[in-house]
Parts: C-alpha cells; sequence; structure tokens
C-alpha cells in the first residue's frame, strides 16, 4: 500500500511538473501572439501614414502638374493669337504691296 501511495504522489508531482509546463508555455505563446498582434498594429499604423504621404504627394503633384499644363495652355494661346495677329498684317502689308505694284505698272504703262 505504502508503494502505491509513493507511485501515486509521483505521479502527481509529474502531473502537477506538466501543468506548470503547459501553463509557461501558454503564457508564452500568449505573450508571442500579443507582440505579434502589436506588431500588426504597428505595421497597420505605418501603413496608413504612408498611405495619407503617397495621397498627399500625388495631390501635391497632379496639382503642380495641373498648374504646368495650364500655363503651357495660356502660352499656347497667346503664341496662336500672336502668330494670327502676324499672318493678319502680312496680308495687309501684302494686299498694300500688290495694290503699290498695280499702281507702279499702271504708272509705268502710261
Amino acid at each position: 500500500l505504502r508503494q502505491e501511495y509513493l507511485v501515486v504522489i509521483e505521479r502527481l508531482k509529474e502531473l502537477w511538473r506538466s501543468e506548470l509546463q503547459y501553463q509557461q508555455e501558454h503564457t508564452n505563446h500568449k505573450l508571442h501572439l500579443s507582440d505579434m498582434a502589436d506588431n500588426i498594429d504597428q505595421n497597420a499604423k505605418d501603413m496608413i501614414a504612408m498611405k495619407a504621404k503617397v495621397e498627399r504627394d500625388l495631390t501635391k503633384h497632379l496639382d503642380s502638374r495641373e498648374i504646368k499644363i495650364q500655363d503651357q495652355e495660356q502660352q499656347l494661346k497667346f503664341l496662336q493669337e500672336t502668330l494670327k495677329t502676324q499672318q493678319e498684317n502680312n496680308e495687309k502689308e501684302r494686299e498694300k504691296l500688290l495694290t503699290l505694284l498695280q499702281q507702279m505698272r499702271k504708272e509705268l504703262n502710261e
């Protein structure tokens, strides 16, 4: 009976050690999962901040590009108007010269 009692006590000690080991493993896993969750949270925050920065930079880039395009359109419009005015002036000058030439021919013929 005493031998059986010692075997039962030894078995209980072994079970107690196993339970302590499982509790320690559980605690370690819980801490590891907690660290992983913290890392995921931090990564999510970093991604949100990065997304916001990319969106700001993209908006800034698009705005500056839009301004540049508008400036180029204004320059093009100005150049087109200048060219049109110059063509009109050239045409008037050509007409004057043709008229003058016709008058000179007429005078020469007379």
